[in-house]
């Protein structure tokens, strides 16, 4: 027969065993904390996608809504890498139109030129470009970037 002190000792865990549970419960939990990190940052990445396709949209929208007079004259060269204040200070169509409404961590680009090789056609191509800084890496992904074509309404 067993002392009762024997059996009480038995019953206990041992100082090895209590550190094993605990590295293993480490290792768990970091595990978890690895994959909330990355759900995160995916989070975030799709979010400025999204944002980014958004204001890409609104701009070839506004451009589109605008007077074709306004951005293309016949015998324009293309213009490549222009702001959204010189876009749409080119008409009055655009008075109280506002380009700060845009987060400024994204940088909106606009170039505007003819669709075709043959002059003088009146058929033009308007791309938007935006790229922006990741808010946790600070590295800049692809742009997105949207074209669409514009013509006068008489065409």
């Amino acid at each position: 027969m067993r002392s009762r002190r024997q059996t009480l000792h038995s019953l206990g865990m041992t100082m090895v065993e209590i550190l094993i549970t605990m590295v293993l419960v480490v290792l768990i939990f970091s595990s978890i904390f690895q994959l909330v990190q990355i759900s995160h940052r995916r989070t975030l990445r799709g979010g400025d996608l999204t944002i980014a396709t958004i204001y890409a949209a609104d701009v070839l929208e506004l451009v589109r809504g605008g007077p074709y007079e306004a951005f293309f004259k016949d015998g324009q060269t293309p213009e490549k890498d222009l702001d959204l204040k010189t876009v749409f200070s080119r008409s009055s169509f655009f008075k109280g139109y506002d380009p700060g409404k845009y987060d400024s961590r994204f940088d909106i680009r606009v170039a505007i030129g003819p669709a075709g090789e043959m002059p003088p056609s009146k058929l033009k191509q308007v791309s938007v470009t935006v790229t922006w800084k990741e808010r946790l890496t600070g590295r800049i992904p692809h742009p997105v970037k949207m074209v669409t074509f514009y013509s006068p309404s008489n065409l």
